[in-house]
């Protein structure tokens, strides 16, 4: 199977598993238009449509007719353009090409490469898909990429079958660290606005990430959760950390060209200690007389409003984060705002910019300089430069020397960047003059990276308790690897453990996808609370098993061979499946012992497989069936029955 073809089942993988793909079927890519005679090199020449129909457009907006004349790579035709392009099954190469456009109309493509397009996913909120959000995808396809927004996880194994679908991986900014995560107490001036269910979704991601080596790409909270998920901690609040440096004479008084919260009476005399370390004969007049902060408004001592956005007139800043109790010194250090809003780094007072190290293993080759002196940024937290996750190398400060990248260098690919890149690699929606090529080469190198990745096809098997010779192997493999149930532990499967009514009723929900149910169960034995309570209620009402009697279901008895043959025939009624199949059951030993209710289901699941006799030449109906008879049976039901 060649590469594309294994990528393409991968795609329809995602498709059932996800649910949320966003852009597929809408991969526009349009960035400034060209001149209307010119050279357009390295443009990407795909288009599906929302009907799922192939159109011909390119990033340019350069339209390619029936005129346009091709070359390169044995395609010399629009036609054979068309069918390097691919059908909307396989949604298309990602075809890179020179154009020669004359009047606005492209007159010649250069096909230069033709390559499968790899898979990125995008780690996000999952509140909504903003205007933000659709744009990271839009600039992820604009370089070849196929983008998929991704479900939360919840475990590792959740994580490693996510990534074992990805070529890449994109995590975006949001909400601060929860400071539990990195063994701090609440600081009073940090943040409880923290996400708990997508810090534990990003951590599992992003250590399957390292581990299976899949080629990753973090922005502002992605770069801080990526060194928490190597071990280190963060800066709480950027604003107060500089201060205390200031306080400490770490940093000069002398570069605070912005204050958030003025100064106590006793930090006064740790702040003429600092003036003094520094050569500074009094307190800066912007220390001994702080504007007052509110917010993401600020003000100066007479109450007159200084601002609270970027001025691209004065290229001056006012955007700040909620202030703390007053007396608690927050500052800016060299005119860099770190928190509020939708900023931007612009180094007025410092010729270091945005310092890049020519030793970093990608970071400077992609930006191709050793400084930057404007960036895109909004952020309260930051890695914390004590305490670096293991492995991770600072490859990039600003001038307060707060840490602005960092890369796991170990990895075929793994950047993390406390600024914003994405939002300006399309084009600059907020009036401030940005290298758009610039922001645009971290998404771009994401995708290279992930072009070359040939994802991991199954993830190992963790259970200590399965050896590869055992004959249920491939069942529990194939269990494990389609998240059909999990194990005991996270190193156990528990084979010869019975399983129990309610865990297979279970299993089957979870196939279902977890769908919404309403109404309520007469059993006494299910409480509301129970872990299973809303899989014993949508099996109930969709007739796939009932309970022994209006009071009783039964959840926690074993489950017999028979009963689970009942319960899959009424999920295969439930689902429309052909439920014709009729086995010979004479020619078991202790063919007497089925009961009548469950003869039929019993016939139907030797009909097609799903059971066997055991020792004995005996069917064994009232037997309790172990996890892994279940994984063998349900195996064979996905291969067989659900067709």
């Amino acid at each position: 199977m060649n590469v594309w073809k294994r990528k393409s089942m991968r795609l329809l993988s995602m498709l059932l598993t996800f649910c949320m793909l966003l852009g597929l079927l809408t991969l526009g890519v349009s960035a400034q238009p060209a001149e209307a005679n010119a050279t357009v090199t390295d443009a990407i020449l795909y288009v599906i449509n929302s009907d799922g129909e192939l159109e011909y457009n390119v990033v340019y907006s350069a339209p390619v007719t029936q005129e346009t004349k091709v070359s390169g790579q044995g395609i010399n035709s629009l036609d054979a353009l068309k069918d390097a392009l691919g059908t909307p099954d396989d949604l298309g190469d990602a075809i890179t090409a020179n154009l020669t456009l004359e009047n606005g109309t492209v007159t010649k493509v250069e096909v230069t490469k033709i390559t499968p397009r790899p898979v990125v996913g995008i780690s996000w909120k999952k509140d909504e898909i903003g205007d933000d959000y659709k744009g990271f995808a839009e600039a992820f396809e604009r370089n070849g990429a196929i983008a998929v927004y991704l479900t939360q996880v919840k475990t590792e194994q959740e994580a490693a079958k996510v990534l074992s679908e990805l070529d890449g991986i994109f995590f975006t900014g949001g909400e601060d660290w929860n400071p539990d995560l990195y063994d701090q107490a609440q600081s009073p001036h940090g943040s409880s606005g923290w996400n708990d269910a997508r810090d534990t979704s990003d951590l599992y991601l992003m250590k399957q990430a390292v581990a299976m080596d899949v080629p990753l790409l973090a922005v502002c909270r992605g770069a801080q959760g990526f060194n928490v998920a190597m071990g280190g901690s963060l800066i709480q609040d950027v604003p107060y950390y500089l201060g205390q440096k200031v306080l400490n004479g770490e940093i000069s008084p002398a570069r605070v060209t912005g204050v958030l919260s003025g100064p106590s009476e006793a930090d006064m005399a740790k702040l003429q200690a600092a003036c003094e370390k520094y050569g500074l004969e009094e307190i800066p007049e912007i220390l001994a007389n702080p504007v007052k902060d509110t917010g993401y408004t600020m003000y100066d001592a007479e109450g007159n409003l200084l601002g609270k956005s970027y001025d691209a007139d004065t290229e001056t800043y006012a955007d700040f984060d909620a202030g703390c109790e007053e007396g608690h010194l927050r500052v800016q250090i060299d005119g860099l705002i770190h928190s509020g809003g939708t900023g931007y780094h612009k180094l007025d007072n410092s010729n270091e910019g945005i310092g890049i190290s020519k030793d970093s293993k990608w970071l400077y080759d992609i930006i191709g300089t050793d400084s930057i002196d404007l960036i895109a940024t909004a952020h309260h937290q930051a890695i914390d430069p004590e305490n670096l996750g293991e492995g991770i190398t600072v490859v990039a400060q600003s001038s307060d020397g707060i840490i602005e990248a960092i890369e796991y260098q170990d990895a075929t690919f793994a950047l993390a960047l406390q600024w914003h890149p994405e939002r300006d690699a399309l084009e600059d929606t907020r009036g401030v003059d940005v290298d758009q090529d610039l922001c645009n080469a971290p998404l771009k190198a994401l995708v290279d990276y992930a072009a070359l990745h040939d994802a991991k096809q199954e993830v190992q098997l963790p259970f200590t308790d399965v050896s590869d010779n055992a004959w249920y192997y491939e069942a529990v493999n194939y269990a494990y690897q389609n998240n059909l149930f999990n194990g005991t532990s996270a190193t156990t499967f528990g084979p010869d453990v019975t399983m129990n009514r309610a865990m297979l009723v279970t299993v089957l929900y979870s196939m279902e996808g977890n769908p919404a149910v309403s109404g309520e169960l007469t059993f006494k034995d299910v409480s509301k609370d129970a872990w299973y309570y809303n899989a014993v209620l949508w099996a109930t009402q969709k007739e796939i098993i009932s309970g022994y009697s209006a009071d009783q279901f039964g959840s926690n008895d074993t489950l017999t061979r028979e009963q689970m043959a009942l319960i899959l025939n009424g999920y295969a009624k439930n689902k429309g499946y052909d439920v014709s199949a009729k086995g010979d059951v004479s020619g078991f030993t202790d063919v007497k012992s089925i009961s009548d209710w469950a003869l039929s289901s019993v016939e139907w699941a030797v009909g097609e497989t799903l059971l066997s006799g055991k020792d004995g030449g005996k069917l064994a109906p009232t037997s309790g069936a172990t996890r892994a008879e279940v994984a063998q049976i349900l195996m064979r039901f996905c291969e067989n029955v659900a067709k």
